[in-house]
């Protein structure tokens, strides 16, 4: 296999990982949202409610700039990810998402 051809190869391949990351990414996000417990436990976290596991902690570190920056500094996935997130609580939990929109 020549180089070039090579490098062609390495590239579609670390592509395709990236893709099917970002993908497995979001099923399980997916997954995490319709866990009731999982989202009430970190509902709880985010309104100062309860505990903290580090997926809480991470989204009242991100929340500032989704809420006030349109997630400013977020990359494609991430902006993607705060927007299903954002309609899944307006959907789910309104009085929740108010209440969090008040703190942040």
């Amino acid at each position: 296999m020549s180089t070039k051809c090579s490098y062609y190869f390495l590239l579609v391949l670390v592509a395709l990982v990236a893709l099917s990351s970002r993908a497995s990414a979001q099923n399980a996000i997916d997954s995490m949202l319709q866990n009731r417990a999982f989202v009430e436990r970190q509902i709880s976290c985010i309104t100062r409610n309860g505990p903290c596991d580090p997926i809480g902690k991470l989204i009242i570190r991100r929340l500032p700039d989704v809420l006030h920056n349109n997630c400013g500094s977020c990359n494609p996935f991430e902006k993607q990810a705060a927007e299903n997130l954002i309609r899944f609580m307006q959907q789910n939990y309104p009085q929740e998402w108010a209440r969090i929109r008040s703190i942040y």
